[in-house]
């Protein structure tokens, strides 16, 4: 292991124990399963669609690969995938989608420790 990827794995393991919050991850037709996230807040957008308002708040999620495993299986964060994340006895779900130049995710450094998974928030009005 070189030093750059001890480098990246020790600044990985500080920023989940320190920083992470318990999250839902659920997938369609899966369990849901309890893992630990990084919340960040990527920006909003409003966009109008057939007369109504949508206000999205847009946050990505920094997810250790380890840990993403459903169903006994190690998986990729997929679109239409959600999570969950309780606040003040309210349960809001963020569902993962693609920023509009990438894939739902990307690896967040060469040696593919963690993913940085695109989420939106929508409300419509």
């Amino acid at each position: 292991m070189s030093i750059l990827e001890k480098g990246a794995a020790f600044l990985s393991e500080k920023r989940h124990s320190d920083m992470s919050v318990d999250i839902s991850y659920i997938r369609p037709n899966e369990t849901p399963i309890s893992i630990k996230a990084t919340p960040g807040r990527a920006g909003g957008q409003d966009t109008e669609l057939s007369g109504y308002t949508i206000d999205a708040e847009r946050v990505d999620w920094i997810i250790r690969v380890q840990d993403l495993v459903i169903g006994g299986n190690a998986t990729e964060p997929r679109e239409g995938d959600q999570i969950g994340l309780v606040a003040g006895g309210v349960t809001m779900l963020y569902e993962i989608n693609r920023d509009d130049s990438e894939k739902a995710f990307i690896y967040c450094d060469e040696f593919k420790l963690d993913y940085r998974v695109h989420s939106i928030q929508g409300v419509i009005s």
